[in-house]
């Protein structure tokens, strides 16, 4: 799998565990970060955890979009 990382995903990406660096000494399960597509957050979702050393959850905007449909109408 090949996934081309142009500078504005790099910098998203520096950006993010720069927040996470400074709020290390809380959890991070108030952090959500929406990914465009299955393939961008599969490939977030290996390159956080090497920058910070934790997870951070996160979703496609599909997905999230799905999730807060279900609540607002269960």
């Amino acid at each position: 799998m090949v996934v081309q990382v142009v500078g504005k995903t790099t910098i998203l990406l520096q950006r993010i565990a720069y927040l996470m660096y400074q709020s290390k000494d809380q959890t991070h399960n108030d952090m959500l970060l929406l990914s465009r597509n299955q393939l961008f957050a599969k490939y977030i979702s290996h390159v956080i955890p090497n920058l910070t050393g934790s997870e951070l959850y996160q979703q496609t905007l599909a997905q999230h979009t799905v999730e807060l449909f279900k609540k607002s109408f269960s």
